[in-house]
């Protein structure tokens, strides 16, 4: 079947730039959805202006979750947000031996080295 620019453009419109739901709409498989992104600027770019407003979405709900002192809602925004201010988790763990911390020096390897 041909399809027509016009119709993914419409199908795109509110639907947060799921392919699932513009191929269910337009009566198509999601490839074909993902054919016209990769084929065509202006279906690339209102899928890219759909997901932008669905960010922009779930920000505001993440907004008025910290609004309403939400702890999860106030932690990840200032994990995410914050680490400029030192909110941040460390993805380290302290090693110590005896009560003495251990320090690991990390040597770089060179690929083209054998030993």
């Amino acid at each position: 079947m041909a399809y027509e620019k016009e119709q993914f453009i419409k199908a795109i419109a509110g639907s947060g730039g799921y392919v699932s739901l513009i191929a269910d709409r337009i009566g198509c498989a999601p490839k074909t959805v993902y054919d016209w992104i990769n084929k065509d600027e202006d279906v690339a770019e209102a899928i890219k202006r759909e997901k932008i407003k669905q960010v922009d979405f779930a920000e505001g709900k993440l907004q008025s979750l910290i609004k309403q002192e939400n702890p999860t809602a106030i932690i990840f925004y200032l994990k995410t947000q914050g680490k400029d201010r030192g909110y941040y988790e460390h993805r380290t763990q302290d090693i110590t031996s005896g009560n003495q911390p251990i320090t690991i020096n990390m040597v770089p390897v060179d690929p083209d080295h054998d030993g």
